[in-house]
């Protein structure tokens, strides 16, 4: 991320910059990063100027790997099942079947395949087409479920879906699992806990580690709170418990604050 700064030399805001523009190199044990703007040009800048936000996995401890780079080949054999499906449908499915002749020259053979195309193609694969000739027809099967396209395309959905650490259910695909209001609650707990939670702990740390951001003391922390939240009874239920005479760690200004009301008190 670029460091955008005001006429004071204070930030004053964060922009995004695109991984595919920016060559992270180390000189002299300092990390220097040329951005390229896509006309041309390029410029060089140090930490006091470009945020790292680094991936979680890296290979050389300077970059990190990002998912698409690490799973490649799980993402384009996706791509490519995608590829065949548009090509298969487009050109009618599979052949419609053999045409079987007692003999005759290849330009009759293939007059005989082209008017047999032609028809088909006028009709949109229906109808029946009548060529003159001794000629028999001998239809082809294996549909797509034969083939267990349907079955690929179901396990190359999963396999993205593991790459990027996304419960199926999210993206509309089939986790092979009834889902219940039980068990759903809790994988968007696990969704919350092992898929956001190692990115947010990696922004966490790469902002509070940069002493233009956070100097002393100061830390950078998501609050997951509204991902997280629970029903109205079982927030009551903690509610009760944290506000305890002799048990409790919360007053009731704080837990006001948390359900978003007014301070006791005010109008």
């Amino acid at each position: 991320m670029a460091k955008f700064r005001d006429a004071d030399g204070r930030i004053e805001q964060l922009g995004l910059l695109h991984p595919e523009r920016v060559i992270v190199e180390l000189r002299a044990g300092r990390p220097v990063y040329t951005i390229l703007d896509g006309r041309g040009g390029r410029s060089e800048h140090g930490t006091s100027d470009v945020l790292h936000v680094r991936a979680p996995l890296s290979i050389d401890g300077l970059t990190g790997l990002s998912p698409i780079r690490s799973c490649r080949t799980a993402l384009g054999l996706a791509g490519n099942l995608a590829e065949h499906a548009n090509e298969f449908f487009a050109a009618g499915g599979r052949p419609d079947g053999i045409l079987k002749t007692g003999g005759g020259s290849q330009d009759a053979l293939k007059a005989l395949r082209e008017t047999w195309h032609q028809t088909r193609q006028k009709n949109k694969g229906r109808g029946i087409a009548v060529v003159s000739g001794e000629v028999s027809f001998e239809a082809i099967t294996g549909p797509l479920d034969d083939l267990q396209f349907v079955q690929q395309r179901a396990m190359s959905t999963q396999e993205v879906c593991r790459v990027f650490r996304i419960p199926p259910w999210m993206v509309g695909a089939s986790s092979g699992d009834s889902l219940t209001y039980s068990n759903t609650e809790s994988q968007a707990l696990a969704f919350v806990t092992f898929s956001l939670r190692p990115w947010l702990v990696t922004i966490e740390q790469a902002i509070t580690a940069d002493s233009d951001l956070c100097r002393g003391s100061l830390y950078v922390e998501f609050l997951l709170d509204a991902l997280l939240r629970a029903d109205s009874k079982t927030r009551a239920d903690v509610y009760a418990l944290a506000l305890d005479a002799e048990r409790g760690w919360m007053t009731r200004r704080e837990v006001r604050r948390l359900e978003n009301l007014e301070p006791e008190g005010t109008a």
